[in-house]
């Protein structure tokens, strides 16, 4: 078994595979999440873990159709799959798709993000942040009991080992709502990465989910 080939399971739903497998081009999925993005809402959030009590960033949550959302996280040709293959190739992925929707998702968001500020300069600035970041919202995850619908031979040994982001990472999820979390910045504008998210590439590599 290749460690980093994109498997699903032998009980993953054979349409929905075969639908999955068609899309294989990374580049596509992120010209259909900019083009279906829709219920763009944003907001200013403080930082609260130690080092980051007087940083905020900007997060974006915002809804594309099902099927897009699906290839995005769970196809062979999604944001997972960029990381598996390599790390760094993960995050270059990431960027590109960041780069591709910003104009597009500050057009979309309006002025209504809550009660925290944010200079234009530094709301930009979290964005192109290292460590901005696009992801599914996990409000609807099944934390405590994912089905397991990949068999990605990496991930699975990890799972064996009972490392939960594994067990997590082996799940293919279905939804429609995707966000995107800028960088922490500091009241200078610098910005500021948790130690647990120094990492995040590795991990994504490793066991699927951060």
């Amino acid at each position: 078994m290749n460690l980093s080939t994109w498997e699903f399971d032998a009980n993953f739903d054979a349409a929905r595979r075969a639908r999955l497998e068609q899309t294989s081009n990374y580049e596509d999925v992120i010209e259909r999440i900019a083009a279906d993005m829709t219920a763009v809402r944003w907001c200013i959030t403080l930082g609260t873990a130690a080092g980051l009590e007087d940083c905020r960033r900007a997060e974006f949550t915002f809804d594309v159709c099902p099927e897009t959302y699906d290839d995005f996280f769970n196809g062979p040709g999604g944001y997972r799959a960029q990381y598996l293959r390599d790390a760094e190739m993960g995050d270059a992925a990431n960027r590109r798709l960041l780069s591709r929707v910003r104009e597009r998702l500050l057009s979309l968001a309006g002025h209504d993000h809550g009660p925290h500020e944010m200079y234009e300069g530094d709301l930009w600035q979290s964005l192109e942040g290292i460590s901005a970041k696009v992801w599914i919202d996990e409000n609807r995850f099944p934390f405590e009991n994912p089905p397991r619908d990949l068999a990605v031979g990496l991930w699975l040994a990890s799972a064996r080992l009972n490392i939960r982001e594994a067990r997590w990472g082996l799940h293919a999820p279905r939804g429609k709502t995707l966000q995107i979390k800028g960088a922490f910045l500091d009241t200078w504008g610098n910005e500021v990465v948790p130690r647990t998210k120094i990492g995040r590439r590795y991990q994504i590599q490793a066991l699927g989910f951060a």
